[in-house]
């Protein structure tokens, strides 16, 4: 006994046996034939399975939860943990960027300026850089005005304050107030070199309005040392003080006292003195005596570049007669002093044997 012969392939139709067929058997009998064709699908079924089967990708766990997705129109599918995903609205805007080529191609989608050489319309703003910065960062508006020395704010003073680090650049005055009233610059340590306030004294109502320094400070004036703090200003007077470092110093002013006290009409009081001139002229008194016919002076003051001229008159002059009187002259002169030089007139002769005495002198230079 032997199996029927099986072929990969799909007979189209299955024969039906008719009444008037003879029984027969065997390969090609035509008994066996719907056994055969039925064999033969049977055989190109299995194949296709097996193929199917071998080609087939196993489950996936990411493609199982995006299959689980209902996707809409105007939607992208974006991942929020492993294999977990959802959906998110996509305009056709960003579908219009999404499509450039690369960052310059964007920013025409986007309108936006170019990185070299940009052009802005409208009123574009940004931060302010700190006061004193000079690197290569942009420089707004307010930054411009602070620096060309339009001043930053206006503080009215009524009652004592200290001035922050933050008021930098104001321009500080006093207002309707009573009785004496100080106002401290803050400490230098908290401030950059170069910090200024304009310090004006409006009020009339004040009994005194002065300006003092904070800690340890000092508040020098332009050409002098030691400390002025505190500084009390005149009514309608008004300081510029600049930071140094080291100490306050107050550059420029208007008032009287500003220019007694300034560089520029700086003096020194007493028998031995010196006055000096906005010009730069400047001018010493003393006194001294000569022995003999020879005295030597020191200046109260060294001359920076010069000494011009010296005069000596006798300091007693009272006992002047035709027959006893002294002249003085000056040599030798430097710029920390000079020689005077005395004669005694006798009746009959100028003699520097016996002339001894007493003499003021002024001497001028720069």
């Amino acid at each position: 006994m032997a199996d029927l012969p099986e072929s990969n392939e799909w007979p189209v139709g299955i024969y039906q046996l008719e009444t008037s067929d003879p029984v027969l058997g065997g390969p090609e009998g035509i008994d066996n034939l719907q056994a055969k064709q039925l064999a033969s699908r049977t055989v190109w079924l299995k194949a296709v399975a097996e193929q199917l089967g071998a080609n087939k990708q196993a489950t996936d766990a990411t493609l199982t939860a995006l299959s689980g997705l209902a996707t809409e129109a105007n939607q992208i599918i974006y991942s929020t943990g492993p294999d977990v995903f959802a959906m998110a609205a996509l305009s056709a805007f960003i579908r219009t960027l999404l499509d450039d080529a690369d960052a310059a191609a964007a920013r025409t989608t986007l309108g936006a300026a170019p990185l070299a050489s940009p052009i802005f319309t409208g009123d574009p703003r940004g931060p302010t850089p700190a006061q004193f910065d000079n690197d290569t960062s942009y420089a707004t508006t307010e930054f411009v005005q602070r620096a060309i020395g339009n001043a930053k704010g206006f503080i009215a003073i009524s009652a004592n304050t200290t001035l922050t680090p933050a008021q930098v650049g104001s321009y500080v005055t006093s207002n309707a107030g009573a009785g004496s009233v100080n106002v401290a610059l803050p400490l230098l340590s908290s401030v950059a070199p170069g910090s200024m306030f304009i310090v004006s004294h409006s009020s009339s109502s004040m009994a005194s309005f002065a300006l003092g320094v904070s800690g340890s400070d000092v508040l020098i004036f332009e050409g002098l040392s030691g400390n002025a703090a505190p500084y009390v200003l005149s009514t309608d007077e008004t300081v510029f003080v600049v930071s140094t470092g080291v100490a306050w110093k107050v550059v420029a002013g208007n008032g009287a006292r500003s220019l007694k006290a300034g560089g520029g009409f700086a003096s020194i009081l007493g028998v031995n003195g010196i006055q000096k001139l906005p010009g730069g002229t400047i001018i010493q008194r003393g006194s001294g005596s000569t022995v003999n016919g020879t005295g030597v002076i020191t200046f109260p003051q060294g001359f920076p570049t010069a000494c011009r001229q010296v005069i000596a008159l006798e300091a007693g002059a009272s006992g002047w007669s035709a027959s006893n009187l002294t002249v003085y002259g000056s040599t030798g002169k430097s710029t920390t002093g000079a020689t005077i030089k005395s004669l005694s007139w006798n009746g009959s002769g100028f003699s520097p044997a016996g002339s001894s005495g007493a003499f003021d002198y002024i001497a001028i230079g720069e």
